[in-house]
Order: C-alpha cells, then structure tokens, then sequence
C-alpha cells in the first residue's frame, strides 16, 4: 500500500463510522417517537390512564432490538395525552459524543 493511500484510507474510514452511527442515532429517535405515539393513542384510548403508556413502553423496550427506553413523562389533558419517551443511543454512538 501506498502512503497515500494509508493516508486516505483513515479519513474515509472516520467519514464511514460518523455516518454509522449517525444512522444509528436516527433509527433510535425513529424507533422512540413511534413508541410516544403508540403510547399516546393507548392513553387516550384508556382514557387517561398512563398505566396504559407505562406498558407500551415496557413492551417496547423488552423487545431484543429496540434500544433502552424509559417513560419520563406522561400526562393528560382533556382528550391529549403528553407522552414523553427517552431512549439510551448505542453504544458505538453514544461513544462518538
């Protein structure tokens, strides 16, 4: 090989892991607004009840690929309900910030 192409080959290699995890980053916040969503129209759905979000979440977190997520918030105001979902990034993400 090269030294310019040894040269090269760190930097693209950098550019490939940031789009990596930044993908990941995206598949995570994707995967924790569809779990608020899902929890929100299961509130509603049982009038109010945020025990019906707290097992949305709970399901949704105990499945293999979903990443971590905790319910942080969960309110109730007349017919919406305010659901508020935190979700852990991966690993190889995290790690980059």
């Amino acid at each position: 090989m090269t030294p310019l192409a040894a040269a090269l080959a760190v930097p693209l290699m950098l550019l490939a892991w940031l789009g990596i995890a930044l993908g990941q980053g995206y598949v995570v916040r994707d995967h924790a607004q569809s779990t608020a969503d899902l929890a929100a129209l299961a509130t509603v759905e049982a009038a109010g009840s945020c025990a019906a979000a707290e097992r949305v979440v709970g399901a949704n977190a105990a499945h293999s690929m979903s990443p971590r997520m905790v319910l942080t918030g969960c309110s109730w105001d007349g017919g919406d309900a305010h659901i508020v979902v935190q979700a852990e990034l991966p690993v190889t993400a995290r790690q980059m910030l």
